[in-house]
């Protein structure tokens, strides 16, 4: 193959996406935003950054025309999109009759659902179809694997150094996977990806190496993990910290601390109620550099004896939450020690 063959990438976004939308979310996956960006669109500019594409076909549900509209895609290499099938076999298909005038060299079929997946996993897979009829990126399988014909009982163990798991983009030859696709089409059977096709028809299908990071969002929590990649974050991280909090007395006749009023012959002097001491001292440790305390700490009681408010989640810094508080208090009156179960007790 020369370096002027033309290759287009199909991403197949026809499904409803059902699977991974939250209860009661009705959006589809592949329109909802991971970081900030609708999962279809960051999956198609995966293969308009890559300048070897010549053209991005993507295949939609026949009732998301609307939905796509929206994306505000316009990029010179991003053809109309086409509606698919009834299932992901037909859309392809679909979208290679589609391209069927514009004869190009090669074909990347793309699921829709994988919005990360980079230039190195695409390129790998282009270059092998230079030697092979289809390619496909994998990644080793590092669970055992075991076989089981009823689902309650293991019937074989399988050599894990032999398996893979497949990804996509997959990769063909334009005239032969279109071929092969039309005569599949005669059978009873339904594929799960295209490399199967291409087998069924005797291709030679390379493999060539994924990414870990090229994930399928298929579940609502996958929606998390992805922003985690997008951000830079592969694992967890936890921080330590300490906040104090100073006041002196002045005329009054008990003490807020930990959620417990303690009777004394003077009160906290402070800008804030006093009680919301041991809520401050944790909103600080957790983000010295925060303006604002807490929303709860908007919300003041009508007068100084009112029960403390619970703080809320916008306490802890967004991507973070609050495992756990320790709060000490250190005075020369009022004696704190016997009230320490309430004060446990009042934060639960």
């Amino acid at each position: 193959m020369t370096s002027s063959r033309t290759i287009a990438a199909i991403v197949v976004a026809a499904g409803r996406g059902e699977r991974a939308s939250a209860s009661g979310d009705i959006v589809p996956k592949q329109y909802r935003a991971v970081a900030g960006q609708p999962v279809l669109s960051r999956t198609i500019s995966c293969f308009l950054d890559v300048d070897k594409i010549t053209w991005v076909l993507p295949v939609i549900h026949p009732d998301h025309h609307g939905r796509f509209t929206a994306l505000g895609l316009d990029h010179p290499r991003l053809l109309p999109p086409v509606e698919g099938g009834a299932n992901r076999q037909a859309s392809v298909l679909a979208g290679l009759m589609a391209l069927g005038p514009r004869r190009p060299d090669l074909v990347l079929i793309q699921d829709a659902a994988r919005p990360l997946t980079s230039s190195v996993v695409i390129n790998g897979v282009v270059a092998a179809l230079a030697s092979h009829d289809a390619a496909l990126p994998v990644v080793p399988v590092t669970d055992t694997i075991k076989r089981s014909v009823d689902g309650t009982t293991v019937t074989a163990t399988e050599d894990r150094h032999t398996l893979f798991a497949a990804q996509t983009p997959q990769g063909f030859r334009f005239p032969q996977i279109l071929s092969a696709h039309m005569r599949a089409t005669r059978l009873p059977r339904e594929f799960t990806d295209d490399a199967a096709i291409a087998e069924w028809a005797g291709l030679a299908v390379a493999l060539t190496p994924g990414s870990t990071q090229n994930i399928k969002i298929t579940h609502p929590e996958d929606f998390a993990r992805a922003e985690r990649l997008i951000g830079g974050d592969t694992r967890m991280e936890t921080r330590v910290g300490t906040g104090f909090d100073v006041h002196p007395f002045e005329p009054g006749n008990s003490v807020w601390l930990g959620g417990v009023e303690i009777a004394h012959s003077a009160r906290l002097k402070g800008h804030l109620m006093p009680t919301w001491r041991c809520t401050r001292c944790a909103t600080r440790s957790m983000a010295p550099s925060a303006r604002a305390i807490s929303d709860t700490t908007s919300r003041r009681p009508s007068s100084a004896g009112a029960a403390p408010p619970r703080p809320s989640s916008s306490s802890t810094p967004p991507g973070w939450w609050l495992n756990e508080a320790d709060g000490s208090s250190i005075s020369t009156s009022p004696s704190c020690a016997r009230h320490r179960a309430s004060a446990r007790m009042s934060r639960r």
